[in-house]
């Protein structure tokens, strides 16, 4: 439950929510987390909102310290969205965002192979969504491609991917149809644009790792 559930109490320090405790009723088995009352990261950013450069910085180091906490324990969580990045209180700090909900996470099975379609238009990995239904693919890259998303959302306010539908949406995240438009991401720097088209790869072997994405200078620059 520690690890499926949404962390253990050590996993604060690793940017997941804690899990505080759990016990069963006749009919339910419940999980008491800590309480997070400073809203998601989707609230913050509604209406065009951006982050500076270090909040996005910041934001983007704990989601990806988050998400190889979990690789490390043998899960993807495979629905990193802005509204699972939450924070503890309001006005918290971008970097204190903690990643929740893992209703969608899997655990990595022999030869780090995930199965199962899941995921958030917008936001999924391509290699999810061309898996043919039963047939596993490599998760490596799973969670990366989705904290790339995150990480464009916030330097510019708006999401990497369009589409008028449902369909066309999950086309365009698909093919990986992204551009870095003028003039939100005139003024966003140059180390910062390189790290999400690191991350937005389209191809799972040429992504960039949680390791390597953590090693970026941007990061660095603002560590």
């Amino acid at each position: 439950v520690s690890r499926g559930g949404g962390g253990s109490d050590d996993d604060g320090a690793c940017g997941i929510v804690r899990l505080r405790g759990a016990f069963e009723t006749d009919a339910h088995l419940v999980l008491e987390l800590e309480l997070m009352s400073g809203g998601d990261l989707f609230d913050r950013l509604s209406g065009g909102g951006v982050l500076r450069d270090a909040d996005a910085a910041a934001l983007t180091a704990a989601t990806l310290r988050a998400a190889r906490f979990a690789r490390r324990h043998g899960f993807c969580h495979r629905d990193i969205k802005l509204s699972n990045l939450i924070f503890p209180r309001r006005g918290a700090p971008p970097g204190s965002a903690r990643l929740a909900d893992f209703g969608m996470a899997g655990r990595v099975g022999a030869h780090g192979l995930l199965r199962g379609r899941c995921g958030t238009p917008g936001y999924v990995a391509p290699e999810i969504l061309e898996a043919p239904p039963g047939a596993g693919y490599a998760a490596r890259g799973v969670d990366a491609f989705s904290i790339g998303a995150v990480a464009y959302t916030a330097l510019c306010g708006y999401e990497p991917f369009y589409g008028d539908d449902d369909a066309r949406l999950t086309a365009a995240n698909r093919a990986c149809a992204y551009e870095f438009h003028a003039p939100e991401w005139d003024g966003v720097p140059r180390d910062a644009r390189d790290l999400v088209a690191a991350l937005l790869q389209r191809d799972p072997a040429r992504r960039a790792s949680l390791d390597a994405a953590l090693a970026h200078p941007w990061l660095r620059r603002h560590s």
